[in-house]
């Protein structure tokens, strides 16, 4: 769809964008000078990379994984209930991550490998997947609510910064 765009800088998406696995790969082909995504609510919880259970490399599967080099910010508008499995693993470039207060659900593996992140977690989020922040070395400190009903495996494993977790 945008092949070749080498010039693009910044997406604005629905969260609910969903493209055929033969789609993702190609849909930002060539884009490779993305630095920021902006999404939007969508009527659904977003594409689950995982969703092909033989192949390999999920994450290779997201529309941005060309671009992960140059991706730095992501920011996600109100009204976005749940960021779904492998979305954003491995890219490791993210320094500026904005989740809103809406976001309930962050799915396994949604930020694996993405060591420069620095985000602050929102409060009303009823469920962490696993290794949801897994080797995200910069997160310092979390502020957890009471309505957190799940930590998946490993959700902060290598979390190296990580020095405080306040849970009210």
């Amino acid at each position: 769809a945008f092949y070749g765009c080498s010039m693009l800088k910044e997406l604005t998406l629905p969260i609910s964008l969903n493209v055929s696995d033969s789609q993702s790969a190609n849909l930002f082909y060539g884009c490779v000078n993305i630095k920021e995504i902006t999404f939007t609510p969508g009527t659904g919880d977003g594409f689950n990379y995982q969703s092909n259970q033989s192949f390999k490399d999920y994450y290779k599967r997201t529309p941005w994984y060309l671009s992960k080099d140059s991706l730095t910010t992501l920011i996600f508008n109100e009204g976005i209930i749940s960021i779904c499995f492998y979305t954003f693993d491995g890219c490791a470039k993210f320094t500026n991550v904005t989740l809103p207060y809406s976001l309930s659900a962050i799915g396994k593996y949604a930020f694996y490998g993405c060591s420069n992140l620095r985000t602050t977690i929102p409060g009303d989020l009823t469920s962490i997947g696993d290794n949801a922040f897994y080797g995200c070395t910069y997160l310092t400190e979390r502020f957890i609510s009471d309505s957190l009903t799940f930590i998946g495996n490993n959700a902060f494993y290598g979390c190296l910064s990580l020095t405080e977790i306040n849970v009210s």
